[in-house]
């Protein structure tokens, strides 16, 4: 008896799981060879922070990041992308890093400038061990991305070659984002507080009184009394005080004024006033208050009294708090002073520079 060979049978099903075979396993065999971002080490505790995230504005970019390991580093590349994904091929922003400059590093140091373009800095060093520590590099004149605010980033790469070359040590990426500005505005207005009285109070928010009366004058002692104003403004320049009016007269009679410093002296015809604390006659205080406001030296001199139409009695020279003047006025007649009822009306006037 003859045996005949088994036949080959083949289903038409059979066929194409075997074509099919045929076809898939060199797929598989490329998908176990593709690389991924999974494969590197990645930095970690990335930022970076913009200076002015202004679109197009030049401004300050402080990358910081932590080196996991202390392997050998020799480079860093940075590429400005609209997207986050290292291995992808990048495309670039408008930003421009051609005309950054690196002006500080701290942790792992000792990098230079090596290249740079629109949208790529490479870092150069000497390779040598790194250190697993946080570490920073600022850079200056970097131009943000240009038009609508929007997010970016920055890919990085660290290299154990000292040109970028080769497989990397680490692979990361940053993000961030141009926003749009918020603009405020405000006036601030001229100020001035300005008041006068027989006494004023803090930023003139209760003044007393507008009239001296001296009674009977006598020959034989000196009358005095005391008024008070107060100055506070904004004014870059400050102010001056200046006092005006005339001396004490009744009709064509007057009491002399005293044109220059002078010590109260009883049974002669002055009419004068200063700015301090005095003891003769015991009147007046000096200034009060935070302000920087100043006495002329013709009218801050302890037991010196003048008196002159516009004389210049106080000042500050830019924009100060508010300050509390004393006035102490003297009066003194000689015994022949003809009698009448004398008077005198005095202004101040405040001018602020603004």
């Amino acid at each position: 008896m003859k045996i005949r060979p088994a036949k080959h049978i083949y289903t038409r099903a059979g066929r194409f799981l075997f074509a099919a075979m045929l076809v898939l396993l060199p797929i598989a065999t490329v998908l176990t060879d593709k690389i991924s971002a999974f494969d590197y080490v990645r930095l970690p505790n990335r930022s970076l922070t913009i200076g002015d995230t202004t679109p197009a504005a030049t401004t300050s970019y402080v990358f910081s990041w932590q080196y996991p390991t202390a392997t050998t580093l020799g480079s860093i590349k940075l590429l400005l992308c609209t997207d986050p994904y290292v291995l992808d091929t990048c495309t670039l922003t408008s930003g421009d890093f051609s005309a950054a400059t690196l002006t500080g590093q701290s942790g792992v140091t000792g990098f230079s400038i090596l290249s740079q373009s629109a949208g790529e800095i490479i870092l150069s060093r000497a390779p040598s061990g790194g250190s697993n520590i946080q570490s920073t590099y600022s850079f200056a004149n970097i131009d943000n991305p240009g038009g609508l605010p929007d997010v970016f980033y920055v890919r990085i790469w660290t290299y154990p070659t000292a040109d970028a070359t080769g497989p990397p040590n680490e692979i990361s990426s940053v993000a961030t984002a141009t926003t749009e500005v918020i603009n405020i505005t405000t006036i601030v207005p001229p100020i001035l507080f300005f008041c006068t009285g027989l006494t004023v109070d803090n930023y003139c928010q209760n003044v007393v009184g507008n009239q001296i009366d001296y009674g009977d004058l006598s020959s034989t002692s000196t009358d005095f009394a005391t008024s008070q104003f107060g100055v506070a403004t904004n004014a870059v320049s400050g102010y001056v005080v200046t006092i005006n009016g005339n001396t004490m007269t009744s009709g064509n009679k007057a009491i002399t004024a005293l044109n220059a410093p002078a010590a109260a002296a009883v049974g002669v015809g002055q009419f004068g006033l200063n700015l301090r604390a005095n003891t003769a006659p015991p009147v007046g205080q000096d200034t009060t208050g935070a302000g920087t406001g100043v006495v002329d030296a013709n009218y801050n001199n302890p037991d010196q009294y003048q008196f002159n139409d516009g004389d210049l009695v106080a000042n500050a020279a830019t924009g100060t708090l508010f300050n509390t003047f004393t006035s102490s006025y003297i009066v003194n007649v000689p015994p022949d002073q003809p009698a009448g009822v004398y008077s005198t009306t005095i202004v101040y006037i405040c001018t602020a520079s603004f």
